[in-house]
């Protein structure tokens, strides 16, 4: 069915849709249940941050929030599966990680939230490599645009002028298959 996708350039594919995305990035993906170190209390958010107090974040979740958003995400709630991707993401009272990122937000799109397909559009444009994962940025804001997610039109806009029509038909079909692979997918 996927004959035509040339998996030996984008090898990448198979890791995420045999596992999580931090397998495509090249490296496994072990998330210990070992709580990481916090970020000292004392650490402020300089005003230029996406969380500052400006922006309606006030302060860093607490250790204990974060155990508790580990817990609810380990069972399955989307909602605490995005927001330790998001904490992990921008180093919100623990230290920036973005493979944890990824893995939480893979998680969480793979069980059908937009909204954490479009953070992971955002993480594979900002990553090391933008050109390897425009694909896969595609695929998950094409994924974020079916679920309706604000923003994300402009984040497709965007990419289409960076791609060819075939690596947008390609992305198409990733989707498609991602969604065959976790058919939760369409129901979240």
């Amino acid at each position: 069915m996927f004959e035509h996708l040339n998996l030996m350039k984008a090898p990448w594919i198979i890791a995420l849709v045999g596992g999580f995305a931090c397998e495509a990035l090249g490296d496994s993906c072990c998330i210990s249940d070992s709580l990481e170190a916090p970020v000292a209390e004392s650490r402020r958010l300089s005003e230029n941050s996406c969380c500052s107090a400006n922006s309606g974040y006030e302060e860093l979740p607490s250790l204990s929030d974060i155990t508790k958003y580990r817990v609810a995400a380990r069972n399955g709630d989307l909602d605490s599966m995005r927001a330790l991707g998001l904490i992990y993401q921008d180093g919100w009272g623990l230290e920036r990680d973005i493979k944890r990122a990824t893995h939480w937000l893979t998680l969480a799109a793979q069980k059908g939230d937009g909204i954490s397909a479009l953070y992971l559009s955002q993480i594979y444009l900002a990553g090391k490599d933008p050109d390897r994962h425009r694909t896969l940025a595609f695929v998950w804001a094409l994924f974020a645009l079916s679920k309706s997610v604000d923003g994300v039109k402009d984040v497709l806009a965007k990419l289409r002028t960076q791609m060819s029509n075939e690596e947008i038909e390609e992305s198409v079909k990733i989707l498609d298959l991602f969604c065959q692979k976790n058919p939760e997918m369409m129901g979240g």
